[in-house]
C-alpha cells in the first residue's frame, strides 16, 4: 500500500513537466507582449518627434511631406513626390523581390532536390556540396559574406572593371550589355521567329519519322541547325536589303 500511494502521489509544481510548460509558455507570451509594448512605444515617440509642427501629438501626416531622395528600381519615383509614393513604390518593389524570390528558390530546390538522388555521382555531390554549404550555413552570415567580402570589395563605379563588350561590374552591382535590334535590324526579327517555327516543325516531324521507324531520338537537334540555318540566312539577307536602301543612287 505504501508503494502504491507514493507512486500515485503527484510531484510538487518545479517537477511537474505539465505545469513547467504552461509557465515556459507564458514567460513567453510576456516577453513578446513587453517587446510589442517597447516597438510601439518606440514608434509613437519617433513620430510624434517627426510631427513637432502639430505640436508633438501622434500624427500620420509626415506621409503627405516631400521625400527628397530617389528610388531607383521599381516605378518610377522623384525626390519631390511624398513620403506614401515612396512607401508604395517600396512595398511594390518588395512584392517583386519575394515573388521573384518565391519562384526560383522553388525552381532551385526542386532541381537541388532531384539532382541530389541522380544517380550521375557528379551531378549528386555537386547538389550535396551546395545543401551543406549553402543550405546549412545561417543566411544572415551568407549576407555579411557577399557584401563585406564580396561586393564591398569591388571597385567604384567610377572605375568599374569592364568585360569587354559584355559587362561592367562595381560595387553598386553588374551591369550586362544587351542586344537591341534597331531599325535596320528588325526585319531580322521575323527570319528569327520564322527559324524558331519551323526548327519546331523539323523536330516534331523527325521525331514522329524514328517512332514509326522504332529508332531512339526526339529530333532536337534537327530543329536546332534549321534554326541557326534561317537565322544566318536571315541575317545576310536583312542586312544586305538594309545596306542596298542605304546606298546611294549612282548619277
Amino acid at each position: 500500500m505504501a508503494t502504491s500511494a507514493y507512486s500515485n502521489a503527484r510531484p510538487p509544481f518545479y517537477r511537474d513537466t505539465h505545469i513547467l510548460g504552461i509557465l515556459v509558455q507564458l514567460f513567453f507570451i510576456v516577453v513578446l507582449v513587453l517587446i510589442g509594448w517597447f516597438l510601439y512605444r518606440n514608434m509613437t515617440d519617433n513620430l510624434a518627434a517627426i510631427n513637432s509642427a502639430s505640436g508633438g501629438r501622434l500624427s500620420w501626416n509626415f506621409f503627405g511631406q516631400t521625400a527628397g531622395f530617389e528610388i531607383s528600381e521599381g516605378p518610377a519615383f522623384r525626390p519631390e513626390e511624398s513620403y506614401w509614393r515612396a512607401y508604395v513604390v517600396g512595398l511594390i518593389n518588395t512584392l517583386r523581390v519575394c515573388a521573384a524570390g518565391v519562384i526560383l528558390a522553388t525552381i532551385l530546390g526542386v532541381f537541388t532536390g532531384i539532382a541530389r538522388v541522380s544517380n550521375n555521382w557528379l551531378l549528386s555531390k555537386i547538389a550535396l556540396t551546395y545543401v551543406e554549404i549553402i543550405r546549412s550555413t545561417p543566411l544572415l552570415v551568407q549576407l555579411l559574406f557577399w557584401y563585406f567580402g564580396v561586393i564591398a570589395a569591388l571597385p567604384d563605379v567610377k572605375a568599374a572593371a569592364e568585360w569587354p563588350g559584355l559587362a561592367f561590374l562595381s560595387n553598386r552591382g553588374i551591369y550586362v550589355t544587351w542586344p537591341v535590334l534597331t531599325v535596320t535590324g528588325a526585319p531580322w526579327l521575323w527570319w528569327l521567329l520564322a527559324g524558331v517555327g519551323l526548327g519546331l516543325l523539323a523536330a516534331w516531324l523527325r521525331r514522329r519519322q524514328l517512332d514509326r521507324r522504332g529508332l531512339p531520338g526526339n529530333g532536337f537537334l534537327l530543329g536546332v541547325v534549321v534554326f541557326f540555318v534561317i537565322a544566318i540566312v536571315g541575317f545576310f539577307a536583312a542586312f544586305s536589303a538594309s545596306a542596298s536602301h542605304r546606298t546611294p543612287p549612282m548619277n
